[in-house]
């Protein structure tokens, strides 16, 4: 299956952009990556409260660039993000907000806030929150660089069992050049069966 395949806009109004096509949700940050740049071969245990696999599916994302003098992208997509074709699909509205901090010549401080609605199929669905932080310092005299990461997770299950719930992890990575690396990471998820899983 294609993971990701879209079309986006290079010139509109006021820095707006648009992508159209199959795409990773914007929700939260492991959910945007591609597994090939994650620091860990797999994902967090937690990040399945999201999707068994990733929270994608077709359907359109516009991004603004918000005023602030820091970094800052407003998110908002509209995806069919149902994990099997024949389920009834009500494409919902993902909202992200990414703002990035210099908080020197060699740290930089990442936040976000997520939330989504995923249909399950069958009359389910689960309503979705994310916060998440990225710190990283690498100075630019070397290639070497340590990253604090970090998402807590919130999810309410409708007409499916398993209510509210919410888990989270945070990871050390270091890496002393651009090919190796090593960390730690800590996992915390609620031992319950993953509800809709496709």
């Amino acid at each position: 299956d294609v993971e990701e395949g879209y079309l986006p806009t290079l010139t509109l109004p006021a820095g707006f952009q648009v992508r159209a096509g199959k795409l990773f949700s914007p929700f939260g940050r492991l959910n945007q990556q591609h597994p090939h740049v994650w620091d860990f071969v797999d994902a967090p245990l937690a990040a399945r409260l999201v999707a068994a696999e990733k929270l994608s599916g077709p359907g359109a994302d516009v991004t603004w660039p918000a005023p602030p003098p820091w970094f800052a992208a407003l998110h908002l997509a509209y995806q069919a993000t149902a994990p099997e074709p024949g389920d009834p699909e009500r494409p919902p509205g993902a909202p992200h907000l990414q703002q990035y901090f210099s908080l020197g010549e060699a740290t930089t401080l990442g936040v976000g806030l997520s939330a989504a609605v995923r249909d399950d199929g069958a009359g389910a669905r689960r309503d979705l929150a994310d916060a998440s932080v990225h710190l990283r310092v690498r100075p630019p005299s070397t290639r070497a660089s340590v990253t604090l990461q970090g998402e807590l997770y919130g999810r309410r299950l409708r007409g499916e069992p398993g209510g509210t719930d919410g888990g989270g992890y945070a990871q050390l990575f270091w890496r002393p050049g651009p090919y190796l690396g090593c960390g730690v990471r800590y996992d915390d998820a609620p031992a319950v069966p993953e509800a809709g899983a496709g």
